[in-house]
């Protein structure tokens, strides 16, 4: 959001004046995690943020499904506070305050800066962080490239995240994906390069998809040991849903690239809700 403090309900000399928001997304999406951002306009910073709130969904608008009931929900700082829950089918997403909290004035309001849903591909637009990355915008090889929604690579165009080149296949590399907050997912889907003869070349032969909530701790979701250099189509690696927020790709055997260098590449990595 720019400019504009956000939505506010009226004003109630009563806490338990329940009050309802409802976003209409104009037709139906697969929605796994709802962000509602506070007020951050200085010392009002989260001011008007219920205490007790649910969210649900809906495709219709009549009928609603409740995925997130909180009670007692303290007063946050100025970012968001998401909301993580197995993928649902919704056009319409509500929030419900039945207490409120009051603001400078003494009078009770629900008050939301902005409302976020995400579902599908959590990653897109994502920011990424790697052990290496060869920077080349002229070739169209960087981090950013990894999660920027083009899994079609051709020279000078966006050909995906490339590891720095190593002399040995044995060199460990990896690319992490910051979903921006704890987020249920169920999937990670990555793409090789599709760049005619080049095909395939440089993906991992030996890696791990894992996961964190604080980006210093990793579990292993997936381990694939010898995997073959794949065609263009998506190599998709499912797992029980996990609540998460960073998702890692860390290779421990790499490829040759056509000029002898041992690289770890892909065009792009998509994290799927749950």
């Amino acid at each position: 959001m720019t400019g504009g403090l956000g939505w506010s309900s009226a004003g109630s000399t009563d806490p338990g004046t329940a009050q309802t928001v409802t976003v209409d997304f104009g037709r139906s999406y697969p929605v796994g995690r709802v962000d509602l951002y506070p007020r951050s306009d200085g010392t009002n910073a989260g001011s008007g943020f219920p205490s007790d709130f649910t969210i649900s969904l809906s495709t219709d608008g009549s009928t609603w499904t409740t995925v997130a009931t909180k009670t007692g929900y303290p007063k946050p700082a100025a970012v968001n506070q998401a909301f993580a829950f197995g993928t649902t089918q919704a056009r319409y997403v509500r929030v419900t305050a039945t207490k409120l909290t009051a603001d400078q004035f003494g009078a009770y309001h629900f008050q939301l800066a902005e409302i976020a849903a995400y579902g599908g591909n959590l990653a897109a637009g994502r920011p990424v962080t790697s052990s290496s990355s060869y920077e080349s915008p002229s070739e169209g090889w960087g981090a950013a490239c990894a999660t920027d929604g083009s899994w079609l690579s051709a020279l000078a165009s966006p050909m995906g995240w490339s590891s720095g080149g190593a002399t040995a296949a044995t060199q460990t590399e990896w690319v992490s994906v910051d979903l921006g907050a704890l987020s249920q997912i169920k999937d990670v889907t990555l793409y090789a390069r599709t760049d005619g003869p080049a095909t395939g070349s440089c993906f991992p032969v030996d890696f791990a998809v894992q996961q964190s909530t604080d980006g210093a701790s990793w579990s292993t979701l997936v381990s694939k040991t010898g995997y073959p250099a794949p065609d263009a189509m998506p190599q998709v690696f499912a797992f029980a849903p996990v609540t998460t927020r960073y998702v890692r790709v860390l290779a421990t055997k790499l490829s040759a690239d056509g000029f002898g260098s041992y690289r770890a590449q892909l065009s792009e990595i998509e994290v799927h809700a749950g």
